[in-house]
């Protein structure tokens, strides 16, 4: 196997600003080359005593988040996998955009972990550990919030608070207006609250740069996204506690999309952060998860 094909299956996928790629290389592995887990010595126990230290004096500590990963079989037949930390519920569901994977979410999963908050991190269909991605898969929001009602079902049947980034935000905000009790409150983070023109020129502009079929495809949908696919002014149907997270950066925010946010979703709250770009919950993880316990707890308080 190339390194260039591993990196694809098993490292982190891009987001849409590109803020991590995998490295491409097109020498091989060498033959019977794996990957093992290392042995632990005396250094290992030594490093998890000083993050256990770090983190009772308030420092992230991601190694102590201990995780499972799930399964769950779709009616189609896909894999939808997820990662979950145990914790206190109603669960909180992190719902990551396109060509990008549950670990942009890593480390305000960490904290809300740390602060005993149940916490489910699918990886959209096509995208992480879930289904490989096939020609022809649908990308709309409308399929993945289908995807996740599922999930949902089994693994919060009594409902979870829905974050959600960029596609996966517009995803939620389906669930939200179609299927209520499956929603304990809504975060929307850095995502437009319909397409544009301008939106849809980034990607066309874009797609001569895709690196592989799979990313050409995801920007010819995104460069020609229908209006129809974003739920807009149905979510003035939605009754329940709704924040917006925005940012001051982000080449994917128009002019006008707080006006916009504030017509579909006029009881929400609205944070702005100026000094971050589109990946917010990559680049203010600590800031963010802050804000979603008090959102959350604010939620479950009303």
């Amino acid at each position: 196997m190339k390194f260039n094909d591993l990196a694809k299956n098993h490292l982190p996928r891009t987001g849409l600003e590109g803020l991590a790629s995998a490295q491409d290389a097109s020498a091989s592995l060498p033959p019977g080359s794996n990957i093992r887990k290392p042995k632990l010595n005396t250094q290992h126990f030594l490093s998890l005593a000083r993050g256990a230290f770090a983190f009772t004096r308030g420092v992230h500590a991601p190694l102590l988040a201990w995780r499972r990963v799930e399964s769950l079989r779709l009616a189609d037949g896909a894999t939808l996998r997820y990662d979950e930390r145990p914790g206190r519920d109603p669960a909180i569901l992190l719902a990551h955009g396109v060509l990008d994977d549950a670990s942009l979410w890593a480390g305000v999963a960490d904290r809300l972990a740390a602060a005993g908050r149940r916490v489910l991190l699918p990886h959209s269909r096509g995208h992480g550990a879930s289904e490989p991605w096939r020609a022809g898969m649908d990308w709309s929001p409308r399929a993945e919030a289908a995807d996740l009602t599922e999930l949902l079902r089994r693994a919060a049947p009594e409902g979870a608070h829905l974050v959600g980034h960029s596609r996966g935000a517009t995803a939620l905000s389906w669930i939200a207006v179609e299927e209520p009790d499956f929603a304990r409150s809504l975060a929307l983070v850095a995502s437009p609250p319909q397409a544009s023109e301008a939106f849809r020129a980034r990607f066309r502009d874009r797609l001569a740069r895709a690196r592989d079929p799979r990313e050409a495809e995801a920007l010819r949908y995104l460069s020609s996204i229908p209006d129809d696919d974003f739920p807009a002014e149905s979510l003035r149907r939605w009754r329940g506690r709704a924040l917006v997270v925005e940012a001051g950066r982000d080449p994917l925010y128009g002019p006008t999309s707080t006006l916009f946010w504030r017509a579909f979703l006029p009881f929400a709250e609205f944070e702005r952060l100026d000094d971050a770009g589109h990946d917010v919950p990559r680049e203010r993880p600590g800031w963010l998860a802050d804000r979603l316990l008090r959102f959350v707890a604010a939620a479950e308080g009303a």
